[in-house]
């Protein structure tokens, strides 16, 4: 008697099962933008680099965009070295610094927010009170600017520079108001002041230089008691690694700093009590320059056509802090005499009313945020020809005297590719095993080029 529990009928339906959900996840994944159900409580205003979102309903993530909106119970999380930033719908605006995750929950009307790792700040002037839970901890704010980390070690830091906020974890509650913070570690809770108050950079501000380093002069205002500060600088917001320190007997430094997010504060050590004084945590980017790069059509390509005229596709790469593009064709190198300006979101613009000639085209960058410069892309130039008859299509793989192994080919399946033409309608590929095609061995009208 054979059981289904036999080696052969496992891997079978194993093999089956695999297939099964292989197929599942392919037809959920093209199956267009998920939308989500919940309702929309706010959008994503800024974002650098790698940040994704997850509807509450999906087990995929999507990556966001600026503009995007934000729905109750989405999960935001933003990668190493990015940066996030949504407004609320009562206009609390959070902002994610690298590496770090959120949970929004609104379901009961209350502004929850389940705080996983990194680094989050929260800026709200009204409207209904915030909580930001993480773990047993939970932060209370009505009115104010916050900032809570956590560290590798799992301390969870407050820094308070305006309001005040109620934090209950475990058993205790403390109070913590403007210009102070507060660590809670393995139980325990100690609140410093931040008295040393600074001036400049202010808070996410943006440098660009088309340089490797930028000079930037930091300020701070003197705090009582202190003779000698320190500024530190570090790519980690909770200043675990990574830290440039400098010692200054007054209260400004210049410091060159390489392109990336920076977090900058100030310490102290009062002469008289010899405890530790602090600022608040600031972050700074330094960027290059924005520029796109246009990669269709390739330089100097020539489009040939006898009666119907071909539609054109420009592509250009994505820039940081753009969804919108101004699109630019012309006649000349200089771009004098312009035939297209137009504004255009995404990165892909189709050209149909294509005439004969030699054209150049190029593309800016429109950033989101008023204070970032764009520059135009290098002027790609292309040709646009009428045949008096069409050219024949011209063979791209295989090359001549190609081998192709049976194991590629049954792989890889279609290894045939040529040129097309808008003026034809169809293409027959003929195989022989002769070069004068006598005896054909495949004769079919394949429906793509490939």
């Amino acid at each position: 008697m054979k059981y289904l529990t036999e080696e052969k009928y496992v891997v079978t339906v194993l093999t089956g099962l695999i297939l099964f959900f292989s197929i599942l996840l392919y037809f959920h994944i093209t199956s267009g933008h998920k939308k989500g159900s919940n309702p929309e409580i706010g959008k994503i205003i800024f974002k650098n680099r790698k940040a994704q979102r997850k509807y509450d309903s999906e087990v995929l993530w999507e990556e966001i965009e600026t503009e995007m909106k934000v729905r109750n119970r989405d999960t935001v999380r933003t990668d190493d070295g990015a940066e996030a930033v949504l407004v609320l719908n009562d206009g609390t605006e959070i902002k994610l610094d690298q590496k770090s995750m959120i949970f929004l929950d609104f379901s009961d009307k209350n502004l929850s927010i389940d705080f996983a790792y990194g680094s989050v700040s929260a800026n709200k002037e009204s409207g209904t009170e915030l909580q930001i839970k993480s773990g047993e901890t939970t932060v209370e704010v009505g009115k104010g600017d916050l900032k809570l980390s956590k560290t590798e070690d799992q301390a969870l830091n407050l820094e308070v520079s305006k309001g005040n906020a109620k934090v209950k974890s475990g058993n205790q509650e403390s109070n913590v108001s403007n210009n102070q913070a507060i660590e809670l570690k393995n139980g325990k809770s100690e609140i410093r002041s931040l008295s040393i108050s600074l001036n400049s950079p202010t808070e996410r501000k943006f440098f660009q230089t088309s340089s490797n380093s930028f000079p930037i002069s930091f300020s701070w205002n003197k705090a009582e008691s202190a003779k000698e500060y320190t500024l530190e600088i570090s790519n980690h917001p909770s200043f675990s690694k990574n830290v440039i320190r400098t010692k200054s007997n007054g209260t400004s430094l210049n410091r060159s700093l390489e392109k990336g997010t920076h977090y900058w504060r100030v310490t102290a050590i009062n002469p008289g009590t010899g405890t530790p004084e602090f600022s608040e945590t600031r972050s700074l980017i330094v960027l290059g320059e924005l520029k796109s790069s246009l990669f269709t059509p390739a330089k100097s390509e020539e489009f040939k056509f006898t009666s119907n005229v071909p539609s054109i596709v420009f592509q250009w790469t994505p820039v940081d802090f753009t969804n919108n593009y101004t699109f630019e064709l012309a006649k000349d190198k200089e771009f004098k005499e312009i035939l297209i300006n137009q504004e255009v979101q995404g990165t892909l613009y189709r050209w149909d009313k294509t005439k004969e000639g030699k054209y150049f085209a190029r593309v800016t960058p429109k950033p989101s945020l008023n204070d970032l410069k764009a520059i135009p892309s290098d002027p790609v130039s292309f040709n646009v020809r009428k045949l008096e008859k069409p050219e024949p299509p011209v063979l791209k793989k295989p090359s001549d005297q190609e081998e192709i192994s049976l194991r590629k080919f049954s792989k890889e399946g279609n290894l045939f590719v040529w040129s097309g033409s808008a003026d034809f309608s169809e293409y027959t590929l003929e195989i022989a095993n002769d070069s004068e095609f006598k005896n054909i061995l495949f004769n079919k009208k394949p429906t793509r080029l490939l």
